[in-house]
C-alpha cells in the first residue's frame, strides 16, 4: 500500500485490520494518507490503457481518468476488462468499472442501436422496445455479475421489475439471433 507525505486527513487515512471495524492511521501514530490506485488486472489487457493509474483526490472532489482502447493487432471478437478503483471510502472501498470492446469487420451495423429503453434513470420498472431478432437480454451490475437474464425471442416489448436492485449503473446486453452483442448502460435510482 502506498502513502503520501501527510499530514493525515480524516477522510484519507482509514484502515481496517479485521475487515469489519475501521480506524484512522493517525490512531496508530501514522501521520499520512493512503494513495488511491487504479489497476488493470488479468491475463492480457494490452488493448486497454489508463491515462493515470494513481493519484490523490480531495474529499468531495473528482478526478477524470481517460481509458483508451486500442484494437491494433487484435482479432475480431469481444474483449472485456474490469478497472478496479480502490479508495479509503469505508462505504465503497472498491469501485469496479466494466470495460468492453467489440471488434467487428468493417462498419456493419447490427441495427440494435434502435432499441429504446425507458425510463432512464429507472426506478422500479424498466421497459424495453426491441427490434426484430433480439433473443436474449442480460443485465450486469458494476462488478460484471449477471443480475438478470431473459429470453425475449419473438417479443417486441418487454418490461423488467427492478425491485430489489441497488441504485447505480448497470449494463444491459442484447444478443441477436446471429450471436451479435449490443450493450447499453442504464441508471437505476
Amino acid at each position: 500500500a502506498g502513502c503520501d507525505a501527510g499530514p493525515a486527513n480524516p477522510n484519507g487515512d482509514w484502515i481496517s485490520t479485521d475487515g469489519a471495524a475501521w480506524d484512522h492511521l493517525a490512531g496508530f501514530g501514522l501521520n499520512y494518507n493512503w494513495n488511491i490506485r487504479a489497476l488493470i488486472n488479468g491475463d492480457s489487457y494490452t488493448w486497454l490503457t489508463l491515462g493515470t493509474t494513481s493519484g490523490t483526490v480531495a474529499p468531495g472532489a473528482t478526478q477524470v481518468v481517460t481509458a483508451t482502447a486500442n484494437a491494433a493487432g487484435l482479432s475480431v471478437g469481444s474483449y472485456y476488462a474490469n478497472v478496479r478503483i480502490a479508495s479509503n471510502d469505508p462505504d465503497t472501498p472498491m469501485k469496479v468499472v466494466p470495460v468492453d470492446m467489440i471488434i467487428t469487420v468493417g462498419l456493419e451495423e447490427t441495427g440494435m442501436e434502435a432499441i429504446k429503453i425507458y425510463p432512464v434513470p429507472a426506478n422500479s420498472q424498466l421497459t424495453v422496445d426491441l427490434i426484430e431478432g433480439v433473443k436474449t437480454i442480460r443485465m450486469f451490475n458494476y462488478m460484471g455479475q449477471s443480475v438478470l437474464e431473459s429470453d425475449v425471442t419473438g417479443k417486441m416489448t418487454t418490461s423488467f421489475n427492478l425491485q430489489g436492485l441497488r441504485a447505480g449503473a448497470y449494463t444491459l446486453q442484447f444478443v441477436n439471433s446471429n450471436g451479435e452483442f449490443y450493450n447499453r448502460t442504464i441508471l437505476i435510482e
